[in-house]
């Protein structure tokens, strides 16, 4: 048992980095954690957004459905900036574009038309999610502003490409510089489908029951309003390695992202590391130097790695088929941090018959995310584009 531990940050600054590390007492390698937060909120600098939404109007979302739908996005209308844009895509067996071009946040008549529109919309027909997804990811967008894609369905693919890996290799190989955002409406949409579309595009996803579909979308368009840092890439310093996530996430206000992977234990005892990103100024360059400090309290910090680490090697073998190096590597894994997965079943069972407890990876997924604490050194200092190399 432990004590409750809070950590926050005392930062006044817009973004924010923390390095939480941890090392075994063995000759292992350590683990660390990376939290960049974007902590202050600075509505008038917000990015501009280019957002195309994609709504699914089939026959299955006849009723509250597609009402509650409708009344989300009217809530996204009303909420864009003055350099926002926005277009609306329907879709069911054919696909079409509600409204011919980009409206423009500071448009209020055309706004307001949309919306009316919006309004007068059926649910009819099958579901053509290729053709919908397609238009929608071939959609230029602007330079320096944010793209996103809100993607809202109830159902599966009935109509023209219905192969989901075609359907998934579509956005892998259109996404590029823009955003997947998925909505799964209802008790009967196939998660595992929906969440490879989202992580394929860089995005997020939510499964909403039918009763709250305006204010789960509503509350989640609140969070993701005011990006900060967009096309994050970050120079990792060579001591670091298998780094997970793979692909990153924009940062918004108020919200955390969070890497984790190993570093060569004993190299140094101090890491820079160098972030670059897009923010409404244009690109923005950022250095971090922290001192490696290891401490016990941050023992969760090799199980969270381990978990994102299985998740990615799952991913793998589902898109690529099964691999014995990959397996063995999953195995091991699961084994040394107690975290069940498909091809450890036998192994869960043979603990409960010897009295042991496995863990979820569940469990340390959902543990609040440490900000920053006071003792840990750290300094920040704005670079310019040169000092990235």
């Amino acid at each position: 048992d432990k004590d409750l531990l809070i950590y926050f940050s005392q930062d006044i600054k817009s973004i924010s980095a923390t390095l939480l590390t941890y090392e075994e007492e063995t000759e292992d390698d350590g683990y660390f954690m990376f939290i960049l937060s974007g902590i202050q909120r600075k509505k008038e600098s917000s990015i501009p957004k280019d957002i195309v939404i994609v709504l699914d109007k089939s026959g299955s979302m006849k009723g509250e459905k597609l009402k509650q739908a409708k009344e989300a996005l009217t809530f996204i209308a009303k909420r864009l900036g003055e350099k926002d844009r926005m277009r609306i895509i329907t879709f069911s067996s054919n696909v079409r574009t509600l409204n011919p071009g980009w409206i423009n946040g500071d448009d209020k008549k055309a706004v307001n038309n949309l919306i009316s529109e919006l309004q007068s919309i059926n649910a009819l027909g099958g579901t053509n999610i290729y053709s919908a997804l397609s238009n929608a990811l071939l959609i230029n967008m602007r330079e320096n502003a944010a793209h996103y894609v809100i993607f809202l369905t109830d159902g599966m693919p009935t109509v023209g490409i219905v192969d989901e890996k075609e359907i998934e290799k579509l956005v892998g190989d259109n996404i590029k510089d823009k955003r997947l955002f998925v909505f799964g409406i209802g008790d009967d949409v196939n998660l595992e489908f929906l969440t490879r579309l989202f992580r394929k595009g860089r995005g997020q996803g939510e499964f909403i029951l039918s009763k709250i579909i305006e204010v789960s979308i509503s509350s989640f368009y609140s969070k993701i309003e005011d990006p900060m840092l967009s096309n994050i890439q970050i120079i990792y310093p060579n001591i670091f390695y298998d780094v997970y996530p793979k692909d990153l996430q924009d940062l918004f206000w108020a919200q955390n992202l969070i890497i984790l992977g190993r570093y060569e234990k004993g190299k140094a005892q101090g890491v820079d590391m160098k972030l670059r990103g897009d923010t409404s100024e244009g690109k923005e360059f950022y250095s971090f130097h922290f001192i490696i400090e290891p401490d016990v309290v941050n023992d969760f910090i090799p199980y969270l790695w381990a978990a994102r680490k299985i998740g990615y090697l799952l991913e793998e073998v589902r898109l690529n088929g099964e691999n014995k190096e990959i397996i063995d590597s999953i195995i091991e894994l699961s084994k040394k941090y107690g975290i069940i997965t498909p091809y450890t079943s036998s192994l869960v069972v043979k603990d409960k018959e010897a009295g042991k407890q496995p863990i979820s990876a569940k469990h340390y997924l959902t543990q609040p995310v440490p900000q920053k604490r006071e003792g840990v050194k750290y300094e920040q200092t704005l670079q310019n584009a040169g000092d990235m190399g």
